[in-house]
């Protein structure tokens, strides 16, 4: 009876070293499946690295156009009050060169009077004539050279006004561009923070995954400890129940004994009983 149960005891263990031996070999895999993971996992948080230094490289890059932008923003609109300013100064140099124009007309005039005058003064006024006529030309040359400001003038004017349009035209495309470059920089902001938080949650899986690694090599060192207890008691479980037999063989042996010394017992207690008599 004693030997059959160990006999079971002995089964039972060989099947649990057996099934212990298949979860070891499941557990073995699932670490070599980690290993890859965080081997990919490595590779997949190195890109995402090297994505997030390029967000931040082409983010610097927008900073630096965005100001220099602004440079040629600021530039472009001191050009422009500039130019402004030039237009109303000619404006009011055109404004002055009216005004030698009345004023050598007006100068002209009085000079043809003193003509007149002269002429009928007769010989004493022919000193006064010249005078007089020296000035008339004096006022002409003066509105002359005036009409010649005053045209240079308008053409001077033209250009500052068809600056300032095609300045006005750039000063809004700078605008626009800044605005642009300004779009696309809080977008390499937006990508370069999503990237560091896809980076960081990438790292804190590699380490979970690291950790179920390791948790894996400890559980398989547990199965492989677990199965050589496992088969070191079930090969002391076999000992055991041959042991068993062997006892159980002396023991029957000894009751064969007994008996056979329990017959002679008995016969010698016959004859006893006959010398008695």
């Amino acid at each position: 009876m004693i030997n059959d149960s160990i006999q079971e005891v002995a089964s039972g263990t060989n099947e649990q070293t057996n099934a212990i031996e298949e979860i070891s070999g499941a557990v073995e895999k699932i670490a070599h499946h980690l290993e890859d993971m965080t081997g990919k996992i490595k590779e997949v948080t190195n890109a995402a690295t090297g994505t997030a230094e390029i967000s931040e490289e082409g983010s610097n890059v927008v900073g630096k156009a965005i100001k220099q932008m602004q440079i040629i923003n600021t530039n472009v609109s001191e050009s422009a009050d500039v130019i402004k300013y030039l237009h109303e100064s000619s404006n009011q140099i055109n404004e002055i060169v009216t005004l030698i124009t009345n004023i050598a007309g007006q100068t002209n005039l009085l000079a043809l009077n003193a003509s007149i005058e002269a002429a009928r003064a007769g010989e004493h006024g022919k000193g006064f004539s010249v005078v007089a006529e020296e000035v008339r030309k004096l006022a002409e040359e003066s509105a002359s050279a005036a009409n010649q400001i005053s045209e240079k003038i308008v053409f001077i004017q033209d250009q500052p006004i068809k600056t300032v349009e095609t300045m006005s035209k750039g000063y809004e495309a700078v605008r626009t561009g800044i605005m642009t470059v300004d779009e696309a920089g809080s977008s390499f902001e937006n990508i370069r923070k999503s990237v560091h938080i896809v980076a960081n949650q990438i790292s804190a899986m590699e380490e979970k995954v690291v950790e179920m690694n390791e948790s894996g090599s400890k559980i398989a060192t547990s199965l492989d400890n677990l199965s050589e207890s496992s088969s070191e008691f079930s090969g002391h479980a076999q000992n055991v129940s041959a042991a068993s037999e062997e006892q159980t063989a002396v023991m029957e042996e000894m009751v064969s004994a007994t008996n056979t010394l329990s017959q002679m017992a008995e016969s010698l207690q016959t004859i006893v009983n006959k010398f008695k008599l």
